[in-house]
């Protein structure tokens, strides 16, 4: 029933506000309060409804489109920057009634005015110095791309690309230079060896007897550090003289 006794009030206030519209100066004042008040009682109806109901409400119960009714609302919702407007505007008149008619198109145009936004100050680059004797980069006034671990490792772009320090690592660009000692980052690294030991075997698969000679070579000299002595005493024999000249630095083909 609320709802009913809303629409019936909203009509009635929208006829007399077209009176008043159409009559002119002296009752456009009134015109204005009843478009407000309009707007307000549209305001409760749709906190009324369901999500996806005030428009097909508005349609089968209002004499006016849902764009009129949205209109009413906005000028509800801006009311004092209404009247502050016109105010201002009609500031050397005797009284507001003898002020020039305002329309409906100029409420909204006031109620829609917003002030233009201040641009925001740029946004200020944090620079330090690296205080790290031991880094390639020592001295070096570098910019913060990122904070990470809670700000207390932060990524810097430098003059050999970007690279982690510690907070402690660094010193504002504004202050001495003071050398600090080098910490370990704990930087978790991804094992793909075994990854590797699958992409190399499938590749090898398809190699001429030759390549795969060179191959062998190539690897026992990468690789003599690491491998057993029977791993490259069977690597030896397989690729025969190749192995001296492997050794002695010829380019892998």
């Amino acid at each position: 029933m609320i709802l009913l006794e809303l629409a019936i009030s909203i009509n009635e206030k929208f006829e007399l506000s077209k009176e008043n519209h159409h009559a002119g100066v002296n009752t456009i004042k009134q015109a204005l309060l009843l478009d407000k008040e309009c707007g307000e009682l549209l305001v409760q109806v749709k906190q009324n409804l369901p999500h996806g109901a005030f428009i097909p409400w508005i349609e089968a119960n209002c004499k006016f489109s849902r764009f009129h009714a949205s209109r009413l609302m906005n000028i509800a919702k801006n009311w004092q920057k209404i009247i502050q407007s016109w105010e201002e505007k009609c500031c050397t008149r005797a009284t507001f009634s003898e002020a020039p008619i305002l329309s409906l198109r100029t409420a909204i145009a006031l109620a829609a005015a917003e002030p233009k936004p201040e641009a925001p100050p740029p946004e200020q680059i944090e620079k330090y110095k690296v205080a790290l004797p031991s880094h390639p980069c020592y001295g070096e006034t570098v910019e913060v791309k990122e904070e990470l671990s809670k700000g207390d490792v932060m990524l810097c772009k430098t003059s050999k690309g970007e690279i982690p320090f510690l907070r402690k690592e660094l010193v504002a660009e504004s202050q001495p230079l003071k050398p600090v000692d080098a910490e370990i980052i704990d930087v978790e690294v991804e094992d793909i060896s075994e990854q590797l030991k699958q992409a190399i075997a499938i590749i090898i698969e398809y190699l001429p007897e030759d390549k795969l000679k060179t191959v062998l070579a190539a690897s026992l000299s990468i690789g003599k550090d690491h491998l057993p002595s029977d791993a490259q005493g069977m690597a030896a024999r397989l690729i025969g003289g190749q192995e001296m000249a492997v050794l002695e630095g010829s380019s892998f083909a």
